[in-house]
Formats: structure tokens, C-alpha cells, sequence
């Protein structure tokens, strides 16, 4: 399942809920000489199950975009081997991925089930719209990087003719982040190799264009797209095939209108926690039914500024539970603790759950994804 289709499993899901929901009046109509919870206990227990793995699948930073209402928004976590990157803004502007993009490797923000692509080959060839056209009107485009800068202009999302004014484009160096149309704004940022990075260009229609990074706006000045261009767009590279972006990009969205920097900021901080958790998944080695694994360890990082408070006791699901940790109520600013994790298989097979995290921290809850076989 691709990230996109969230909204459909919470609906097959609902679904389903409802049909136990019915199972269980019916039964209560029905049978007279048997304990009603006898029936209910059990069906209690789907549900609960099935409303547990609709929360898990839920992306908050997903949630967040689709509320501001994107005319377009590349989720890019397909699963390798799939040619479609799916316009996830319910408008059908489906790309193509093309020349080798790497698909399935780590997504750039915190998400249980996100996935990115790794644009070192490859790119995203997009049809043309009417509504990703911009000519003299606001409009916003955002996305998540990791790269390696080594040379100007390295497209992020490119709508344009290169080397003329006609569309737009979004990119960066390592020195410079941009939004290029008919005047462009290039602005000094200093961009550091391997580093994952929240950027967003603004243009508000009337001449003027801003640019954030990491959730802060950078500057703003003079820009104009004044004339159209109505070929195709582009994820990770110019039009003509130059410009290519070397690296990981993630959850790219663009809007017919400009975005305000409290949206910036929430969408920055759903997508980042202070927290660090290394590694985000743990895969345990076959167990045999009933018995304890031995205990792998999963790192909390706090980089903020200030202290993290832990909401709830940390908790796993599933086969799964938590042992030995150093990890109280709070983390200092700067500390790190050691969560343990074991596995106590209760039946054979491929047995999967998460560790939940929930704090005050941005980007809470977070989840390590857990899984592994009972044999």
C-alpha cells in the first residue's frame, strides 16, 4: 500500500467496524439462553484491533498537507517497481517515475510508514495541468530534501522551459535556495550535504516571493511568473534533463495559493521531532512460538532546546514489548537513553508492531516499527 491510500483504508477499516457494530445487535436479538458477552468479547477485540491499525497506518504530516487542500501532492512512497507517483491530492495529476529512480528507501520526515525516493538516477515526468499553471497569481510549492549539492540550480520541481521565463521552477545549491520564473528570487542559504532540509517557495501574486527553510522564512523580494509554460513538470530535474537533483526528496506538494508562515511552521514541525530515534525499525531474528527473544535496543536522541517529557509510558504492540531502558519520564536537551525491545511470538509466521513514543515534542506520537517470524 502506497502512502497515498491511507484515507481508503480508514474507510475499509470504518467499514468493517460497522459491520461488527451489526454483527453485535443482531446477536443481541438473537440469542437468548447464551451470555451476550460471550459473543461480544471477542468481536470487541477485532474492533479494537482493526481501529488500532487505522491509527498506526494514519500519517499526521499527510493529515496536515490535505488540509491546506494541495492541487498536487507527491507522497513519492511507493513501493519499488512501481512506475506511478501518485497525485495524493485526489486531483489525478499522476506522475511517472523514469530513468532509474530509486523508490523505498527512508522518508525524510517522522511517519510510521514513510517512504521517499532517491533521485541520485532517475526522476518524476508529471503531464501538464491547467491547474499547476501559475501565470501572475499566488501559488506555494514545498518538499523535503537530502542531498548532495554539487552544482547550481539542482531542481527540486521544475514547470518551466530552461533557460527561459516561461513557468517555474524550485531549486537550490549549496549556497542558494531559489524560486525562478519570469524574475526569480535567489536568496543565500547555506546548504549542507546529506542534511535533510523542509523548503518552501511563496509566491503571492503581486510581485513578491518568500522562501522558508526548516519552517523559518529566509527573505522575500521581488518576483513575477508572467508567462506560462504547458509541458510537462518535473520532480529532480530540469526539462531538458539538466539541473539534476542528487538525493533523497520527499512529500512534495504545490497549492494555487500562497501558504501562511503559520502553515510553514505546522507542516515543518509535523514533519521533524526533537526526539532522534536510531534506527527507526527493528527486525528480530526467527523465535519459536512462546518463547523471549533476546533484547535489541533502539537510541532516543533529544536535539531541541529544551526538555522532552514522555506523555505516557512507552509502549509496544503486537508480539512485542518493552524491557531493560534508561529512559525515565524526560529527556534532557543534548541526553539520549536506550529503549529495549523484545519478541515473544505467539504464533508462526511474519508477527509485526510498533514501539509508540508520545511526548511534547513536535512530530509526536513517533513509532519504531517492529517485526519478525515465529517459527
Amino acid at each position: 500500500m502506497h502512502k497515498g491510500n491511507f484515507m481508503n483504508k480508514q474507510f475499509t477499516t470504518s467499514g468493517t467496524v460497522a459491520r461488527i457494530c451489526a454483527l453485535l445487535m443482531t446477536k443481541r436479538r438473537t440469542v437468548k439462553h447464551r451470555s451476550f458477552t460471550s459473543f461480544s468479547l471477542p468481536l470487541l477485540s477485532l474492533m479494537w484491533a482493526l481501529t488500532a491499525q487505522a491509527t498506526f497506518a494514519q500519517s499526521r504530516y499527510e493529515a496536515t498537507v490535505l488540509s491546506d487542500h494541495p492541487v498536487a501532492y507527491y507522497r513519492l512512497g511507493e513501493a519499488p517497481g512501481s512506475t506511478v507517483a501518485v497525485d495524493s491530492s485526489g486531483n489525478a495529476n499522476n506522475g511517472t517515475y523514469e530513468n532509474g529512480a530509486v523508490l523505498g528507501v527512508p522518508g525524510l520526515i517522522v511517519d510510521p510508514a514513510n517512504t521517499a525516493v532517491n533521485f541520485a538516477t532517475g526522476d518524476v515526468v508529471i503531464p501538464d495541468a491547467a491547474d499547476l499553471n501559475f501565470v501572475n497569481v499566488p501559488f506555494t510549492v514545498e518538499a523535503w530534501v537530502n542531498g548532495t549539492f554539487d552544482g547550481p540550480n539542482l531542481r527540486v520541481f521544475d514547470k518551466a522551459i530552461a533557460g527561459s521565463g516561461n513557468g517555474y521552477v524550485m531549486d537550490l545549491s549549496n549556497d542558494s535556495f531559489r524560486l525562478q520564473a519570469c524574475t526569480g528570487l535567489d536568496l543565500p542559504a547555506q546548504i549542507a550535504n546529506n542534511t535533510t532540509y523542509h523548503l518552501v517557495g511563496v509566491s503571492d501574486g503581486a510581485g513578491t516571493a518568500y522562501l522558508y527553510v526548516n519552517g523559518s522564512l529566509i527573505g522575500s523580494g521581488p518576483f513575477s511568473s508572467c508567462a506560462p509554460y504547458t509541458g510537462s513538470a518535473h520532480i529532480a530535474v530540469a526539462n531538458d534533463g539538466t539541473a539534476h537533483f542528487n538525493g533523497i526528496i520527499d512529500e512534495v506538494a504545490v497549492y494555487n495559493y500562497a501558504i501562511s508562515p503559520q502553515r510553514v511552521l505546522a507542516h515543518y514541525q509535523t514533519g521533524i521531532s526533537y526526539v532522534v530515534l536510531a534506527p527507526r525499525s527493528l527486525t528480530f531474528p526467527p523465535q519459536t512460538v512462546g518463547t523471549t527473544s533476546t533484547v535489541m535496543y533502539v537510541k532516543l536522541t533529544n536535539i531541541g532546546p529544551a526538555t522532552v517529557t514522555f506523555s505516557n509510558a512507552i509502549k509496544a504492540t503486537g508480539d512485542f514489548s518493552t524491557a531493560s531502558t534508561n529512559c525515565g519520564t524526560s529527556l534532557s536537551a543534548g541526553a539520549n537513553c536506550h529503549l529495549g525491545v523484545e519478541f515473544k511470538p505467539t504464533a508462526t509466521g511474519l508477527r509485526t508492531g510498533y514501539v509508540v513514543i508520545k511526548s511534547n515534542a513536535p512530530g509526536s506520537p513517533q513509532y519504531v516499527k517492529l517485526s519478525g517470524t515465529g517459527e
